[in-house]
This record gives C-alpha cells, sequence and structure tokens, in this order.
C-alpha cells in the first residue's frame, strides 16, 4: 500500500520499537521538560521526538510519515530528508519550549506570594514532559505543500479531494488558532506543530526548493 523509503522506514521501526518499551520512567526521563526545570536535560530536544503517550498518537504521526515521508525523501535523498526531519522536529522542541517557558512564567507571578518558592522550583514542581514526533510530522507536511503544492490528496474525513497547498493553510490555521484559544485541557502541544511548520518553511526556503515544484 505504501512505497516506504529507507529512512522512512527506519524512523517507522525506531518509533514503533521505542513505543513497545515506553513506560511513564522513560517518558519522565527522555521526554522534553521545561528548560528551566531540574528534570531537563538537552538529550531530551531529540529524543522527545522517539517517545509517544499512547496508540492513536503514535497510529496518526506514523500515518503522516509514511503517507508524506516518502516522496520528501526521495524528492531530497536520504541525507537531505534527514536532516529535515531532525531539524524540524528540534526547531519545534525549541518554539514549544520558549512558550511554555513564556505561559509559565506568567503563572508563577499571579501565584508567586501563594507558591513561595523560585521560579525554577516552580517549573520543577508543576513541569509535565512533551513527547512526540509530531513536530517533525507537521513538519513533512509543511515540506509537502511547499514542494508538491497542487497535488491532490484525497482525504478520509470528509471524503473529498484537495490539493496539498490548501491542506497545509487549514492545518496551519487550525493549529495557531488552536495554540493560541485552546482550553487548559486541551494536552496537545499545539506550538510544537507550528514549529515544526515554520522551521520547515525556513529550511525549504533556504534550500531554494520552491524553484522546483511538481504537481
Amino acid at each position: 500500500m505504501f512505497n516506504l523509503t529507507p529512512v522512512v522506514r527506519i524512523l517507522l521501526i525506531i518509533n514503533v520499537l521505542v513505543y513497545m518499551v515506553t513506560n511513564e520512567a522513560i517518558i519522565q526521563q527522555f521526554g522534553l521538560h521545561s528548560f528551566v526545570a531540574a528534570q531537563f536535560n538537552p538529550i531530551q530536544i531529540l529524543t522527545h521526538m522517539f517517545l509517544h503517550g499512547g496508540l492513536n498518537h503514535i497510529f496518526s504521526n506514523m500515518i503522516g510519515l509514511i503517507v508524506f515521508g516518502p516522496m520528501l525523501e526521495s524528492y531530497w535523498g536520504p541525507k537531505r530528508f534527514t536532516f529535515f526531519y531532525l531539524f524540524t522536529g528540534i526547531g519545534a522542541a525549541f518554539l514549544y519550549g520558549g512558550i511554555n517557558y513564556y505561559e509559565m512564567q506568567r503563572v508563577y507571578e499571579l501565584y508567586r506570594d501563594e507558591f513561595g518558592g523560585t521560579f525554577a522550583q516552580f517549573a520543577t514542581q508543576y513541569d509535565q514532559p512533551m513527547v512526540g514526533a509530531s513536530g517533525a510530522i507537521f513538519g513533512v507536511i509543511m515540506g509537502y505543500g511547499l514542494l508538491f503544492p497542487n497535488t491532490q490528496l484525497f482525504l478520509l474525513f470528509p471524503p473529498i479531494p484537495v490539493k496539498a497547498k490548501y491542506l497545509v493553510i487549514f492545518y496551519a490555521a487550525f493549529e495557531l488558532y488552536s495554540g493560541v484559544y485552546r482550553a487548559q485541557a486541551d494536552n496537545v502541544a499545539h506550538f510544537a506543530h507550528i514549529g515544526g511548520m515554520l522551521f520547515a518553511f525556513i529550511l525549504v526556503k533556504y534550500w531554494g526548493s520552491q524553484g522546483k515544484t511538481l504537481y
């Protein structure tokens, strides 16, 4: 059904194998924590991309990888695609981390007198790790939309055809809206998704790929 390219296949295998052995201790150690929390380790900027919080989480991300990834790898080659995937995932982590720092600091300022500790102590106590390949996957979707904007994609829900560029615009608008106006119980790292798309846009533009549009 899917013609998997080498790097896409390797990423799929790694993510599935890691998911099979993932437990709460692994998520706490290798998920991405707030940059000022005591639990933070720089390696988490990379490792969080290969952890997932549930079956639906990994399933949706891997579907995105195997649907959109092979054409990008075929277009760029394995090395450039690997760099792109990691670059967008890491970029997503930095944007998410920056927004998380800002939001947590705002909450801390409101409750500082009641809490009584430092901001770092507050972040350490209330921080929750972020996991998932979503940042990189949204980067892949953005890259696909930029390189193959007029390719017709057939959605499952609703079952209609849509051009890749319109799908990317919809995703970007939805994630931005959700990131700004989402409910606190949303539990989705929308700014990681936005970060992946943003860094993908920057990198594709830098590589000058827009001059090689396919249909």
